[in-house]
């Protein structure tokens, strides 16, 4: 598991030996919480987006890459019954764009890649290891429209086109 307290120690203190457990230890609390509270408050229009494709039997996946403190709330998070598989690179040992991750997503949820539209903000390259493991995707910039071009020049790589919210 993930140990956010440590990690942030050691970057803390890496710029500067002096900084006081206590503010360490409140950065990392309040870490966790902007992690639980992203997974447990979701936008309504996103998980009516959601909701339609599953009553459409559009089954669902989900792939990130996460570590053990970002991923905590999935659980409880209003997103996790909508996807039929959720795989995150602390859990299965792989990392986007490693096709390794996007394949076992696939044999997880039982369907060609070739029926796939992966959508993502194009982080860790991932349309291109989607694209590696034969997906078509698509950049989502809902969370990323003041990415500048040579950043949305990146992340677009491997997709085949662009779209600006999952509605």
């Amino acid at each position: 598991p993930t140990n956010q307290r440590r990690i942030i120690q050691k970057l803390a203190h890496s710029l500067d030996p002096t900084i006081p457990l206590s503010l360490i230890n409140q950065a990392a609390k309040e870490r966790q919480w902007r992690f639980d509270h992203a997974l447990l408050n979701i936008e309504q229009e996103i998980l009516e987006v959601l909701n339609r494709l599953r009553d459409a039997e559009i089954r669902l996946g989900l792939i990130s890459n996460a570590s053990t403190d970002e991923v905590r709330a999935w659980p409880d998070s209003p997103l996790s019954p909508l996807f039929d598989v959720a795989l995150f690179s602390c859990h299965c040992g792989i990392q986007k764009p490693h096709p390794g991750i996007y394949q076992q997503a696939l044999s997880e949820i039982g369907i060609t890649a070739k029926k796939v539209l992966f959508v993502g903000d194009g982080r860790s390259r991932e349309h291109q290891g989607a694209a590696q493991a034969g997906m078509k995707g698509l950049l989502v910039t809902y969370f990323i429209e003041n990415a500048d071009a040579d950043d949305m020049a990146q992340r677009s790589k491997g997709s085949s086109g662009t779209i600006t919210h999952i509605r």
